[in-house]
């Protein structure tokens, strides 16, 4: 008993210590930078999304960029009828493989089974789109707030209004939460409330938010 305890006091210290050998410097690690020079349309990337199959997807003012690992194909809207826009603000990926993508100009398409869906444009530029389980569309809108759709290309309603709208997310309970330039707000039952300093939070702009699993 005592043999077996010695071997898992070595092995527990053992594991320690090979794992803080492990953790590197980030100057360490390799990296890499891609521009126009690499296959790019432009030095701005407003968003980068992966999509389940591994690709991954980056939105700049000159169109859509996807990457496989090796090279990049871009994807503009003289060839794709269905993008909303040249210049693109922001990429939703979705549990099933599909992917939501935003234009500077309110618009907005759903890349499905390698179909491109137009959506029925936005009142403003949107920040971010955000499905629920539930399976509204919810709009974060730059200086127009917060709006939702019971469904895709369904009549837009007003939850938040008169300042930009940058980032949704929905919790286990399906609240909304959303960073906007008035601060954080919880949105239950379509009912916004604002998450006041008293809370912890400083009252300032919040441009994301992160839902921890």
């Amino acid at each position: 008993m005592i043999r077996l305890g010695l071997c898992f006091f070595i092995f527990v210290v053992f594991s320690s210590f090979a794992a803080e050998q492990t953790r590197l410097p980030l100057n360490d690690y390799f990296a890499e930078t891609w521009n126009t020079r690499s296959g790019l349309p432009h030095n701005s990337i407003n968003s980068v999304a992966q999509t389940s199959d591994g690709y991954v997807w980056i939105a700049t003012w000159e169109g859509l960029v996807r990457f496989n690992g090796r090279e990049f194909k871009l994807f503009s809207r003289s060839e794709i009828a269905g993008l909303p826009d040249s210049g693109l603000r922001s990429l939703a990926p979705q549990a099933d493989g599909s992917l939501y993508i935003s234009g500077a100009r309110g618009g907005i398409s759903h890349l499905k089974n390698r179909q491109w869906i137009a959506q029925d444009n936005a009142s403003a530029m949107v920040n971010y789109v955000l499905k629920t389980r539930s399976g509204e569309m919810w709009l974060a809108l730059e200086g127009d707030g917060v709006t939702y759709r019971e469904f895709d290309n369904g009549p837009e309603h007003r939850v938040l209004v008169n300042f930009s709208a940058y980032r949704l997310v929905e919790d286990a309970s399906g609240v909304i939460w959303a960073a906007t330039s008035d601060g954080l707000y919880r949105v239950e039952n379509k009912t916004a409330q604002l998450v006041t300093p008293s809370s912890g939070l400083p009252n300032s702009f919040i441009y994301s938010v992160l839902l921890i699993i």
